[in-house]
């Protein structure tokens, strides 16, 4: 496409060209002081809010030819998106010292209509695209416990308790709906007694994390969409139930076990605690002395998926694959295999 098809396009070009020259005098390796565009191709994805555009950019440069990836991120009429620049520059700053792991730079914020945030692209493939790759849950827990971070807090167990009442109300009074709630108390009790809160990514799905492979093992990793961490002290399994609760049930559908999320959950502890230990700072058996809540973080995943497809009339359901989300969330409730699986891997 000619760069000026698409004037949204066109003027997130126009704001790069500091960038242009920085990065491309780096990668060549001198430095560049004429270039022109000559061409551009985008794809756009539908985000939940807002499109996405990923660009690709070739330069002609007086050193030679050379291309760049951004990111065009659109942002909702009347959105303010400060808590998310605020959150992506912590995460820049919290990685500079930090090389396995980054997150898109931010290049540019348009605030006046169209508005829009312009990122620096990244290289790699989806986290869940990587079946080969071997120690990328390892790396993905060290990457989850640098963002956690290695500060005690208490739980703000107000937010669990109130999921708690939510469920009852959406769910009424069956038995599967008094069997989970008398599943999730004992849960409830371990977060009272744990020091294990910490400010979540609040978005960490395998979708959201990026990975850089050499020879299939991990090269460096990355996690994008920022917009969801908050500022409110979330146990510390809930981002890792969301990394896993897809995965969890589409192999549980597929297998009727959960052998190989097993597998990656464990890895992911050991790169999780891997991380704590290097700073001294006490690990997630100490955290949770009382036993960990992963279990309750991958069934509320899957109660959550659930209700929505109850409160959607417009997302298709199944009865099969409902009754088979019922039944392993109330294996997860009552049965507790990861508490059991982690207890013998880190106490």
């Amino acid at each position: 496409m000619s760069i000026d098809e698409n004037p949204i396009i066109a003027d997130a070009i126009s704001n790069l060209d500091y960038f242009f020259q920085a990065e491309s005098s780096k990668l060549l390796k001198e430095e560049v002081t004429n270039w022109q565009v000559t061409s551009v191709t985008h794809t756009e994805k539908k985000g939940r809010f807002a499109s996405i555009y990923l660009l690709k950019i070739s330069l002609l440069t007086d050193l030679g030819e050379i291309e760049h990836s951004v990111a065009i991120k659109m942002i909702g009429e009347g959105t303010l998106p400060l808590d998310e620049l605020a959150n992506s520059f912590y995460l820049e700053n919290t990685f500079r010292i930090l090389p396995e792991f980054g997150t898109p730079r931010v290049l540019y914020y348009k605030s006046s209509a169209p508005a829009y945030i312009l990122y620096e692209g990244v290289r790699g493939s989806n986290y869940d695209e990587l079946a080969l790759v071997k120690d990328k849950a390892t790396h993905a827990g060290r990457l989850l416990a640098a963002i956690h971070g290695i500060s005690q807090k208490r739980i703000d167990i107000e937010t669990y308790e109130g999921l708690t009442r939510l469920i009852g109300q959406q769910l009424n009074d069956t038995l599967e709906e008094r069997r989970i709630s008398a599943g999730i108390k004992p849960f409830l009790e371990i977060m009272e007694t744990s020091n294990g809160g910490c400010y979540p990514f609040g978005d960490f799905h395998q979708s959201n994390v990026m990975v850089e492979s050499a020879n299939n093992l991990v090269s460096r990793m990355y996690v994008i969409d920022s917009e969801y961490m908050l500022k409110i002290p979330f146990d510390r399994f809930d981002d890792i139930g969301s990394f896993f609760g897809r995965q969890l049930y589409l192999e549980y559908r597929s297998t009727q076990n959960f052998t190989q999320t097993a597998t990656d959950i464990s890895d992911f502890i050991a790169g999780y605690n891997s991380f704590l230990k290097e700073r001294n700072t006490p690990t997630l058996d100490e955290l949770y002395p009382k036993g960990t809540t992963l279990d309750f973080f991958l069934s509320q995943w899957l109660i959550m998926n659930l209700l929505d497809q109850k409160l959607d009339p417009s997302r298709a359901r199944s009865p099969t694959e409902d009754a088979q989300k019922m039944t392993l969330i109330l294996a997860l409730l009552e049965e507790k295999p990861f508490q059991k699986l982690l207890s013998h891997q880190i106490l």
